[in-house]
């Protein structure tokens, strides 16, 4: 009488349990399809400002970031990698390739990609941006506050509580 009782145990579930288990597997299958993505990439030619926005978002946010001085090789790293990726964050002017080709190839190789693009050389908004370019998702103008690129990275990264 006793083992049956056990048996039966192990094939009942509450009713809650079911529900649980439904939402564990609706928030596992909304991570690994939308912005579960967690790379965000820094591409700026001065090494100190690129490690200390590295520094900044990697514990403010929840995501790997990488800091990059070289947009080629930023570029490089993103064309074997765009399936993890996130966010691209840009200067304007760096040697070898400028911020916007830079998020314009990436953006070839991953539209899904959002890019913010930080520039303090003429180009005072988004709406002045647009007029260029259609691979930039935010601008940040230079000089900007380190809350406001935090707040800027979040909402890009943002998943919706489900």
């Amino acid at each position: 009488m006793i083992s049956s009782f056990v048996k039966c145990l192990k094939h009942y579930k509450p009713w809650w349990v079911s529900i649980i288990e439904g939402l564990i597997v609706q928030v596992v299958e909304y991570n690994s399809t939308s912005r579960d993505k967690r790379f965000v990439a820094i591409v700026n030619d001065y090494p100190e400002l690129a490690h200390s926005m590295r520094d900044v978002l990697s514990q403010s946010v929840g995501a790997k970031v990488l800091a990059f001085t070289d947009p080629r090789t930023a570029l490089e790293h993103f064309n074997l990698n765009y399936r993890e990726y996130a966010v691209l964050i840009s200067d304007c002017v760096m040697p070898g390739m400028s911020g916007l080709e830079f998020l314009e190839k990436a953006k070839e190789t991953c539209p899904s990609v959002l890019t913010i693009y930080t520039c303090g050389c003429g180009i005072y908004s988004e709406d002045q941006l647009r007029k260029y370019c259609d691979f930039v998702d935010k601008f940040l103008p230079i000089p900007f506050t380190m809350p406001d690129l935090i707040r800027e990275v979040k909402e890009c990264i943002r998943v919706p509580s489900i």
